[in-house]
């Protein structure tokens, strides 16, 4: 019968911490304390991708808070989420940024073609547009001295951030996370 059970079985007699620490493991896991997550998404794929990741953090009880600007053209701020969204503004609208992103992407997909200083005057125009868009997402995020103290106040413990959205790190040292 003893052999059943599984090895930190046998061992509880000469070792009842083990015991004890798995019991505690194994009963609590749905009772440990949950952190406070921030979340600065990107566009797109990139927020289809991570909305899958906060279902996850969601459904293990974390409390995720979603930042988004007025100009999101992916997010919908209309439907129903299991996470909070909180919108910053930004001085554009969601048909600038549709138009960024496909100029943007279709540069990258087809207009590589030319001359090389053909080539290069365009890609030096995507670098001064990709430089005002996150000067755009910055000012809206890090000038916002009401949306900071709001987001200090909130204590976050983790900012999750798309590698390709802008200023994820600076708002992480504005709130000391």
């Amino acid at each position: 019968m003893l052999q059943a059970f599984p090895v930190w079985a046998k061992m509880a007699p000469t070792c009842p911490g083990l015991l004890l620490l798995v019991l505690l493991v194994c009963g609590l896991q749905h009772h440990v304390h949950s952190g406070q997550v921030l979340v600065i998404p990107g566009e797109y794929s990139h927020w289809q991708n991570m909305r899958v990741i906060l279902e996850g953090l969601v459904e293990r009880n974390h409390s995720v808070t979603v930042l988004v600007s007025t100009a999101s053209p992916t997010v919908n701020f209309t439907r129903t989420e299991r996470f909070h969204l909180k919108r910053f503004s930004v001085p554009m609208q969601k048909d600038d940024m549709n138009a960024f992103w496909d100029d943007f992407v279709n540069f990258w997909k087809y207009q590589r073609i030319g001359t090389g200083q053909q080539v290069l005057a365009k890609s030096m125009d995507m670098v001064a547009s990709f430089k005002s868009y996150i000067s755009v997402m910055c000012k809206g995020l890090l000038g916002n001295e009401t949306l900071l103290e709001e987001l200090r106040r909130s204590k976050y413990e983790v900012i999750l951030t798309d590698p390709f959205t802008p200023c994820g790190d600076l708002v992480a040292d504005a709130l000391d996370v």
